[in-house]
Parts: structure tokens; C-alpha cells; sequence
């Protein structure tokens, strides 16, 4: 009766122990998402007044650009009356 009383503590122990490791890792994996939610990079084609477009990778931090680099050193060049089909708020965002 004795033993099967501590194998039933010890069983008991483990796994008190296992179900707190296992929040701590997912509590640190939930932090982990959070911190890169706000580092992120993309790309976006900029165009100037001229419809010369380029696309660019865009890193951002916090939602401030951290850098801008051209992607192929391409760029297309649409014609006087190309007008730019996304809105201006498509348009204008960086990050």
C-alpha cells in the first residue's frame, strides 16, 4: 500500500511539473511572437510623379522604416496617362 501511495505522489509530482513547463515554454513562445510582430519586411513598388516605379524591400521596426533598398535596380516606366489603380492610402505607406 506503501509504494503504490508513492507511486502515485511521484506520478503526481511529474506531472505538476511537466503542466508548469509546458506554460513557461508557451508563455516564452507567445513573447517570441509579440517581439517579431513588430519587425517585419516586405516589398512595395514606389512609383514617382514621372510613373517610374521601382519595387523596393522595405524593412520595418515599430512601424518606422529601418531601411529601403531597390529589390533588382529595375524600373518600369508607364506612360503619361498610367494612373496608379491602388488608393492613396496604399500608395503613401512605408510600414
Amino acid at each position: 500500500m506503501k509504494e503504490t501511495t508513492l507511486k502515485i505522489f511521484v506520478m503526481s509530482l511529474v506531472l505538476i511539473v511537466l503542466t508548469l513547463s509546458l506554460i513557461l515554454v508557451v508563455s516564452a513562445i507567445n513573447e517570441t511572437s509579440s517581439e517579431i510582430g513588430t519587425n517585419y519586411t516586405w516589398t512595395k513598388a514606389v512609383c514617382n510623379s514621372s510613373n517610374l516605379c521601382q519595387d523596393y524591400l522595405i524593412e520595418c521596426k515599430n512601424k518606422s522604416v529601418v531601411s529601403m533598398n531597390p529589390i533588382t535596380g529595375a524600373a518600369v516606366k508607364f506612360p503619361d496617362d498610367w494612373h496608379d489603380s491602388r488608393n492613396q492610402e496604399t500608395i503613401n505607406k512605408i510600414c
